[in-house]
């Protein structure tokens, strides 16, 4: 058992939680000492502020390194001197008197919460270091326009660049283990591997549990993450909206507490207003950003994402009018034992020709998508969806998706249980109104879901753990 102080008034300048909160946040914590971090700033608002507080020095420490540290200026100690002196500090060229008052502030503010107990010289040669290294990449997705803050080395992100682009969709994939995806027009700073600052646009961001207390800022609020799944976006005015898909974050604006947002609500905010707007309504708005999320690069036709898994896919509960139902079930799941599943190689299949079967070997990692379509209309579900990496194998038949639905299916939702309706819940075996066709780039999928009149059709999707 890992003894975590508890943070409190008292507690500000207690060396002990500092240290902790200062090795969470560069990945040197153990696991069960990160644990027990993350249920703290869970349920401890004055945990949150502690670590917030700290997060800003530390953004701040590398914001100072990068404007104005020259190579090597801390490996000497006539360098440190310098710091304290107040004018020889102003003589270099490099500083300026206003830059030179928030460096002090950020180093009485080190000072203050440290209580001269531990050396206050490592945060800043760690800021130095997280400036120098890399903390992530860039992906995009086709053709991306950038203005004139384009990047130049998109595999390699540090701390500090900003990525704005005009046109197309990218993903940030940090080494904290964060993604964002990001549709154009989107201006995004890379504070550090923790935290981002949205200056306009609109991105969806995935916060795994290793990287909880993750930070996505705006002029208008700050957002701090609590394991989950939550979009953003930033208008030209600089007001913002929020959305939880998935978990739970804390908001808060300025300076005033926290505030803990659950999973389906929306929050708006304006930055000239002390208020903030919630809402429960559907976050359509995130729907190109969201899929980028999910691994899906384009959807067509009937083919709709969910932004939030269903409470039941059992017959008649989830019906839609005419449109198949998208799910990401599962991501980067490795087989435990042998898949048989119908085989992904490009082509046009119904009942006349059904696909081959394929086996999925132990060990294999995999992400699984759900397509569910019972249709309200006389006319069947039709719809394409391009993934961003090569189908695996699609579960079709319902023994298929009766073996698949414990491992692979979304742990939030009800499934047909093992036996139930499994000869109505397949796809193409033995229904004439049925088609699968996977496309020449092996990444692409087309359906034709008979499920009209009471009927349901349903397909699990297996894709690869890379492009």
């Amino acid at each position: 058992m890992i003894n975590i102080p508890q943070p409190g008034f008292d507690n500000l300048r207690d060396p002990a939680f500092l240290k902790t909160v200062d090795d969470f946040i560069n990945g040197r914590l153990a696991n069960d000492a990160a644990h027990e971090l993350r249920e703290q700033l869970i349920k401890d608002d004055a945990a949150t502020l502690v670590y917030v507080e700290y997060m800003d020095l530390h953004a701040e420490l590398i914001r100072f390194t990068a404007t104005y540290l020259e190579e090597g200026s801390f490996a000497s100690g006539s360098a440190w001197n310098s710091l304290i002196d107040t004018e020889e500090f102003t003589k270099r060229k490099k500083f300026r008197p206003g830059h030179l008052a928030g460096m002090a502030l950020a180093i009485a503010a080190l000072l203050m919460l440290s209580g001269f107990l531990f050396p206050w010289r490592q945060p800043l040669l760690q800021a130095r270091s997280d400036l120098k290294q890399p903390i992530g990449r860039c992906v995009m997705s086709g053709a991306v326009v950038w203005a004139e803050t384009f990047p130049g080395h998109l595999d390699e992100i540090r701390s500090g660049e900003r990525l704005h682009a005009l046109q197309g969709r990218f993903e940030l994939h940090l080494n904290s283990g964060v993604t964002a995806a990001c549709v154009a027009p989107v201006d995004v700073e890379i504070v550090s591997p923790d935290e981002i600052f949205v200056h306009q646009g609109e991105l969806c961001v995935h916060v795994p549990q290793n990287a909880i207390g993750f930070r996505a800022n705006t002029a208008a609020m700050e957002i701090v993450d609590l394991g989950t799944v939550f979009g953003v976006r930033v208008k030209n005015d600089r007001s913002a909206e929020m959305h939880v898909f998935e978990g739970r974050v804390k908001i808060r604006q300025g300076k005033s507490a926290f505030k803990e947002i659950s999973a389906g609500l929306t929050v708006t905010a304006n930055e000239k207003e002390s208020a903030f707007s919630m809402t429960s309504t559907a976050p359509e708005g995130f729907r190109s950003s969201f899929a980028s999320l999910t691994g899906i690069s384009e959807t067509t036709g009937g083919m709709q994402v969910l932004s939030t898994p269903p409470e039941s896919v059992r017959k008649n509960q989830l019906v839609t009018e005419s449109t198949a139902c998208l799910l990401l079930e599962r991501s980067n799941v490795p087989v435990s034992s042998e898949l048989i599943l119908a085989a992904a190689r490009p082509g046009l299949y119904d009942a006349k020709h059904p696909p081959e079967l394929v086996r999925i070997s132990p060990g294999t990692v995999v992400t699984s998508y759900f397509i569910n379509a019972q249709n309200s209309a006389s006319t069947p579900a039709e719809g394409t969806v391009m993934f961003d990496r090569p189908i695996l194998g699609l579960a079709l038949t319902g023994s298929q998706l009766d073996l698949t639905d414990l491992q692979f299916g979304h742990p939030a939702v009800r499934y047909p249980r093992t036996g139930e309706q499994a000869a109505s819940r397949g796809t193409v075996f033995g229904e004439s109104a049925d088609e699968v066709e996977i496309f020449p780039d092996g990444k692409t999928l087309r359906v034709r879901m008979g499920c009209s009149a009471g009927s349901f059709d349903q397909i699990r999707v297996f894709v690869a753990d890379h492009p």
